[in-house]
């Protein structure tokens, strides 16, 4: 026997209203999307309240970090530039963060967002994120680069070593303009040195 179920919100709270109800009423929450995750409900209710406001960090809240929108893939973020070395190291890495946050998803390259132990759900959606972060890195800089980092393990550690390789260069660089603001004149780049 069929059942039609009327179901709808009220301020994070999800109204279902049966006339006839056979079975089990199968309903749980309803993310911001409408997509249904289900739980039984006994088959003798008629009018069901189920408080979503008592549901915190739900991998359904697009405000989570552990949620990723259906749309979302490994291609979902391309910068104008990518990533070659040093010399466009800073810019690439502030449009990466920028994208990142937008996604919500800085924490993982930052490395603040922990895999939980506990709770095996959340440590599966943990590494769908951070594969997602991973493969977002790896569209977004040169193939050799790409290459270099393709056997680490998460996002946070990409940041790490791509941060050590080229945020240092900017020193070498620095030393450089002065060598060649003094016009190769070694007394004259120590006195500018030495008075910093």
């Amino acid at each position: 026997m069929h059942t039609v179920f009327v179901i709808y919100t009220i301020n994070k709270t999800v109204l279902v209203h049966s006339s006839i109800v056979s079975s089990f009423l199968a309903l749980a929450k309803l993310s911001w999307y409408q997509s249904l995750v289900f739980s039984l409900i006994p088959s003798n209710a008629s009018n069901i309240s189920c408080d979503m406001s008592t549901t915190p960090n739900s991998t359904h809240d697009p405000h989570n970090p552990l949620f990723i929108h259906p749309s979302d893939g490994p291609n979902t973020i391309t910068l104008a530039e990518k990533l070659t070395g040093s010399d466009n190291y800073r810019s690439w890495k502030r449009s990466m963060e920028i994208s990142l946050s937008t996604k919500r998803k800085l924490a993982f390259v930052q490395g603040t967002l922990a895999k939980s132990v506990d709770d095996p759900q959340k440590a599966d959606q943990w590494e769908a994120c951070n594969n997602m972060v991973i493969a977002w890195i790896m569209n977004n800089v040169s193939d050799s680069i790409a290459r270099s980092i393709l056997y680490v393990k998460t996002a946070a550690e990409i940041w790490l070593q791509l941060d050590k390789r080229f945020a240092i260069a900017n020193g070498s660089r620095k030393y450089n303009l002065l060598w060649s603001y003094c016009g190769g004149r070694e007394d004259r780049a120590k006195g500018l040195t030495s008075n910093r």
